[in-house]
């Protein structure tokens, strides 16, 4: 009875609680979508077998109880049941313990994440995805942007430093076995993408908007070098699917544009004026009407389109949803698990002084 008085106060409490966890993780669980053929039965077997091993300690020991011990009040409890007691406390606490030690984890990984260096700076970069007429109008659109003093900087690139890029072969350069057939990604740049997104030359130059000769040339990541077994990667040739050779001009520092689970892979950039994606490096003084010009300047060039923008380190942030979720999801479940198990000690210190109370009053007397 207890059992089943206890499993419909959780549906209770799991119907009050679950717009909140699937608001916490992502998740579109609903609570009747349990209730079919198959999950019923399932609920009641559960509840029937916590009922009878629940009860069944609490009867075998009633049922060892002798009459005349009763009779005569020497009904305490036994040294068995007593480290049994202490056991399952120890267990419950042994578990949160556990919940604790991985909470702790995973938020260390989670600082981990944000105060890890990945190669570029997204703070205060605003991303802006390039849609309707604003293709035909990056070059003027930039000019008119760079007229305020709130804007930084603006460059173009076809993604983003949070994306894998184009997977892209037919790749070329000294030394490399022909049967060796590799992909590496790429991303298409114009000269002031590095500059903005703070990423840094380890050897070589970046592109030159004014050298012509810079768009057969091509800038590649430490990842590439090591991939290519270049130990000197600036000025050798590369190319790639079937294009004009051109040369590696220089390299860039290693980047994070997957998960920093996963390690950083090769990657090429080459020089192009087309774009997918705009991104502006702001001031952070007077940043309400920093935007209200990058909005009338979108409005502009591009009408009609609404303007899709977002800050740099947000997109970044999306890359570690369910780390994030993770993380909130063990905090609520070790706060559960410590407060459970402080009911558990609370329990067992009533009962101990419950039994201790001759003993408490004698010595009081004394």
């Amino acid at each position: 009875m207890l059992t089943g008085m206890a499993m419909v106060l959780a549906l209770v409490l799991a119907t009050l609680v679950l717009p909140l966890f699937n608001q916490i993780s992502g998740k579109h669980f609903g609570l009747f979508a349990f209730f079919d053929g198959a999950f019923l039965p399932w609920l009641f077997v559960v509840v029937l077998i916590t009922g009878l091993v629940s009860g069944s300690y609490p009867a075998f020991f009633l049922s060892a109880f002798q009459p005349v011990h009763v009779l005569k009040g020497r009904t305490g409890a036994s040294g068995r049941g007593s480290v049994l007691r202490r056991l399952l406390v120890v267990l419950q606490f042994g578990l949160t313990a556990l919940l604790l030690f991985s909470t702790s984890v995973v938020y260390k990984q989670l600082q981990y994440i944000q105060n890890k260096d990945m190669g570029f700076q997204g703070e205060r970069v605003l991303s802006l995805r390039v849609r309707g007429e604003m293709k035909n109008n990056l070059q003027a659109a930039r000019t008119e942007w760079l007229k305020h003093p709130g804007i930084i900087q603006v460059a173009m690139g076809s993604h983003q430093p949070v994306e894998t890029g184009d997977h892209r072969g037919g790749l070329s350069w000294p030394g490399k076995d022909p049967a060796f057939r590799p992909g590496m990604y790429f991303y298409s740049v114009d000269e002031n993408y590095l500059e903005t997104l703070g990423m840094r030359l380890v050897q070589g130059r970046g592109f030159l908007a004014d050298h012509l000769g810079d768009k057969d040339h091509v800038l590649i990541n430490e990842a590439a070098a090591r991939f290519m077994n270049l130990s000197d990667p600036v000025g050798q040739p590369f190319s790639y699917w079937g294009r004009k050779s051109g040369r590696i001009i220089g390299v860039v520092k290693d980047f994070h544009f997957e998960s920093v689970k996963k390690k950083v892979e090769p990657m090429v950039l080459t020089l192009s004026s087309s774009a997918n994606y705009l991104f502006l490096k702001v001031r952070p003084e007077g940043l309400p009407a920093t935007l209200a010009h990058v909005q009338s300047v979108w409005e502009r060039f591009c009408p009609g389109t609404p303007m899709d923008a977002r800050y740099l380190d947000v997109a970044l942030q999306g890359l570690y949803r369910s780390e994030y979720k993770m993380g909130m999801l063990f905090k609520i479940f070790t706060g559960l698990a410590i407060f459970l198990s402080s009911m558990g000690l609370l329990g067992l210190a009533s009962f101990i002084a419950q039994r201790r109370t001759k003993e408490i009053g004698i010595r009081k007397v004394l």
